[in-house]
């Protein structure tokens, strides 16, 4: 394969104490592209995603990710293990409005009808997810609405959590937010429920806990305009 690739930046989320990227290939259409480590989680920490200039990756940074091999892993068929050896390049950023451009095609986001104690459709059990091929999504949702609030009361472990709720393809989905950007946004805010029209997902098949593989909302991606 090639020593790089050139990817579009789509989501930068929080997994194992670093961080997971994931992008397309770029220009569009691109296949999807997630960038590993070499460790069982396979997540990356600061120092394997910066550049030279000690920047990190940011949402719709075009990045030339150094590459050694093809890492699949069960049902994330996308992922690459980077080269430990060379910096990540950033050569550009993609215009918001070209973002539809990378839409994936208006498909469910995998088997629907399994929900969690706080969640819709979000889940998928793990003998049915090993028989996916792949666990990323670009969409954009119908009705998208981020809420704020505490949960687990119920069970004395109290947690304050954001989850994206909205339409897609005639499901409804409450899926648990995992994007460090999100939550510098709201969690400075109180909790409610914030609507964010026009907003893009990056949705995430993430590895399994237990006997299931919960579906997150790994990136929000927002118009400059709603980000204050």
């Amino acid at each position: 394969m090639s020593a790089h690739k050139r990817i579009v930046c789509l989501a930068n989320s929080r997994k194992s104490g670093g961080r997971c990227i994931a992008g397309k290939e770029f220009p569009a259409p691109g296949a999807w592209v997630r960038p590993v480590s070499a460790r069982p989680t396979a997540e990356l920490a600061d120092q394997e995603r910066g550049y030279a200039s000690g920047e990190l990756p940011q949402l719709l940074d075009v990045i030339d990710v150094p590459v050694l091999n093809r890492a699949p892993h069960t049902f994330q068929a996308e992922n690459i293990q980077i080269d430990l050896a060379r910096c990540w390049s950033k050569v550009g950023t993609l215009p918001f409005h070209h973002l539809s451009a990378f839409v994936d095609p208006h498909e469910p986001l995998w088997p629907a009808g399994h929900s969690s104690g706080y969640g819709s459709n979000d889940r998928v059990p793990l003998e049915v997810a090993q028989t996916i091929h792949s666990s990323l999504r670009l969409i954009q949702p119908e009705d998208l609405i981020v809420r704020v609030r505490i949960e687990g009361k119920e069970i004395n472990e109290p947690k304050r959590r954001m989850r994206a709720a909205f339409r897609h393809c005639g499901n409804f989905y409450n899926l648990v937010v995992t994007d460090p950007d999100t939550e510098t946004l709201l969690f400075a805010k109180p909790d409610a429920e914030y609507r964010f029209p026009g907003a893009f997902l990056c949705i995430s098949l993430g590895e399994p806990l237990g006997n299931w593989c919960y579906k997150l909302a790994a990136s929000l991606l927002l118009p400059l305009s709603t980000m204050g």
